[in-house]
């Protein structure tokens, strides 16, 4: 799964060099901004994917609140 977003990201930014525009600094914009939003999505699914992990993480508590609510 990972190889495919990986790779269907570097094909999606080379396609943008493919798109001529007058002005160079307007088409650098328009890759840098393209580039971080799918750097930003790929941390963001990263960071989802290990939810239970590392220092900012769900713990149990939020779960058992919500077991001993339900089973009023």
């Amino acid at each position: 799964m990972w190889f495919v977003l990986l790779a269907g990201a570097t094909i999606t930014v080379a396609f943008t060099y493919l798109f001529a525009m007058r002005s160079f600094w307007l088409h650098a914009v328009a890759v840098g901004a393209l580039t971080a939003m799918i750097v930003f999505l790929i941390f963001t699914i990263a960071v989802l994917n290990h939810a239970f992990d590392g220092n900012v993480r769900v713990g149990p508590q939020a779960f058992e609140l919500a077991l001993k609510e339900m089973g009023r």
